[in-house]
């Protein structure tokens, strides 16, 4: 008995026939990466300032990502700046063995 093996064709492969062989090809993605409800919840699109309502982050309850349009806004993570300060700490340690 053999395994029911399905069709790579339509799952991110394409089949193209040339000269009788059967070649399988890489259907690369053309469309959005996501819904575009998805897409919302990760990217804002603010001019000027993030604000309610009209920042889908805030509504959302999310903090900004680099993905959204304003790139210094009061509503992004400040893990960023909390790693640089430990990193700083772990290089001070580093000096001290040296």
């Amino acid at each position: 008995m053999e395994p029911d093996i399905p069709s790579p064709d339509g799952m991110g492969w394409t089949i193209e026939v040339s000269e009788g062989v059967s070649v399988l090809q890489i259907d690369w993605m053309d469309g959005k990466p996501a819904p575009e409800a998805v897409l919302q919840l990760l990217a804002c699109k603010c001019k000027k300032k993030c604000e309610l309502p009209s920042c889908i982050c805030l509504s959302s309850m999310l903090k900004c990502t680099d993905l959204c349009s304003l790139k210094d806004c009061g509503n992004q993570s400040q893990e960023d700046s909390e790693d640089s300060i430990s990193d700083g700490d772990d290089d001070d340690d580093v000096d001290d063995f040296s």
